[in-house]
C-alpha cells in the first residue's frame, strides 16, 4: 500500500499503521504450488491481496476488527469476523481444506501468550 493511502485509512480509520501495510517477508515463505490460504490476522487484506494476485489463490481471511474486515473482504471475499481462539474452522471448512496457514503478527495478541 502507498504511503499516501495507507496515512489516509490511518487518518479515516485510526488504524495503527502497522497492521496495514505489505508482508513480502511472509508472501516470499508461501510455496509456490498453494492453492487455499487461511489468513489469520488478515487486517484490510493486503497480504491475500496479493496472494491471489501472484498465485491465483483462493485466500480466507479470519480478522478480529470488525472495520478492518469489512475492507478486506472487498479484496478477499471471504472474511470470517471474530477472535481466532473462539472460532471453530470446523464450522466453514472441510478438514485439510487449506494448504497453507498464514499467523503474521498475531501470536503476541493470543490470550495463551499472554498468560505466560
Amino acid at each position: 500500500m502507498h504511503g499516501s493511502r495507507k496515512m489516509e485509512m490511518v487518518k479515516i480509520f485510526g488504524f495503527n499503521p502497522s497492521y496495514i501495510g505489505s508482508r513480502e517477508d511472509v508472501l516470499n515463505l508461501v510455496p509456490d504450488n498453494v492453492k487455499r490460504v487461511l489468513d489469520v490476522g488478515c487486517s484490510i487484506g493486503i497480504l491475500g491481496e496479493e496472494l491471489k494476485q501472484k498465485f491465483g489463490a483462493e485466500v480466507v481471511g479470519v480478522e478480529l476488527d470488525e472495520q478492518m474486515a469489512k475492507i478486506a473482504k472487498e479484496k478477499l471475499g471471504k472474511v470470517i469476523i471474530g477472535n481466532v481462539e473462539n472460532i471453530n474452522l470446523a464450522d466453514y471448512f472441510a478438514p485439510n481444506y487449506f494448504d497453507c496457514m498464514i499467523f503474521a503478527d498475531i501470536l503476541e495478541h493470543l490470550i495463551v501468550c499472554k498468560k505466560r
